[in-house]
């Protein structure tokens, strides 16, 4: 395995889906519906719910936000894992990569991992967004280890996903 080559792969994957403007439209999204819901839970906090604890209803939240975030992760993980290889594909340029001198594991792993970190830093900066969001909303830092975990977990599987959705194509 050469990892120079896997290396470029990796960074040309990286451009290629920068290209696209898809991966920022889908930020652009994130950013705005989550801040809706920040704003959404402010109002809430400071009118509805000002007798209730504020502690389980940062917890509930942010519990709510991880499952939203969570699911659109792994449909980001689906595209992006279908889109690396298929335009490759559709563009005739699988072929003309795979004429150079690298194999066709190097090709995979390099853009596996491509697709991999731009899906994992996607989902972790939404994530924190999230976060820092409901932090802001309730006014006390919500972060707990298990969402540390659950962030773990949730990456790993977006791995699955994305090696799956590419090698179903």
């Amino acid at each position: 395995m050469n990892l120079s080559v896997i290396s470029l792969i990796f960074k040309n994957t990286f451009q290629k889906e920068w290209r696209s403007k898809t991966l920022l439209f889908l930020l652009i999204i994130t950013v705005i519906m989550i801040s809706l819901a920040g704003v959404v839970l402010s109002y809430f906090k400071e009118n509805v719910l000002t007798e209730m604890p504020m502690e389980g209803l940062a917890q509930q939240s942010l519990g709510i936000f991880f499952w939203i975030i969570n699911i659109w992760s792994y449909l980001v993980a689906t595209f992006v894992g279908v889109s690396t290889v298929r335009s490759d594909q559709d563009g005739g340029v699988m072929a003309q990569m795979l004429s150079f001198p690298i194999s066709r594991a190097e090709y995979l792993i390099g853009r596996i991992s491509g697709a991999y970190a731009i899906v994992t830093g996607y989902y972790i900066l939404s994530l924190m967004i999230g976060i820092v969001g409901i932090s802001l909303a309730i006014g006390d830092f919500v972060l707990s280890f298990d969402i540390l975990i659950g962030m773990f977990i949730t990456s790993l599987s977006n791995l699955v996903v994305i090696t799956l959705s590419l090698i179903h194509i």
